[in-house]
């Protein structure tokens, strides 16, 4: 007589929170310069991906215009920049956000061009 004899493994960890589009508040104990008292909205999170994210009550101070000068972008020029994640400085990303029938909505990762069309929205 033969058997055939199977092994298997049962993940009995519980799947990690879904935190993407949620606002995560910088707990008071974290005194990193980067997210103190920080708002953040995570806008995507992924395990293949990781995380994206937007502190929203940081504004860096600068406007597009202080970092791109390309004409062609000057509608782009006083949009304020604020700063963001993923934690790289040496990037620029455009988000979009609006408010329709008493819901709010975001689009992040927009390409300059498609940035524009967001203005009059």
């Amino acid at each position: 007589m033969l058997f055939n004899i199977h092994s298997f493994h049962v993940n009995t960890q519980p799947a990690p929170p879904k935190l993407d589009k949620k606002l995560l508040l910088a707990d008071p104990s974290l005194r990193d310069g980067t997210f103190n008292k920080s708002v953040v909205l995570l806008a995507e999170h992924t395990p293949e991906e990781g995380a994206f994210g937007l502190i929203l009550n940081h504004p860096s101070g600068k406007t597009v215009g202080d970092l791109i000068s390309d004409p062609e972008f000057l509608e782009l020029w006083q949009i304020p920049v604020h700063l963001g994640g993923p934690v790289a400085r040496d990037q620029l990303t455009f988000s979009a956000f609006w408010k329709r029938d008493s819901k709010f909505g975001f689009a992040t990762r927009i390409a300059m061009d498609e940035a524009k069309t967001y203005l009059g929205e």
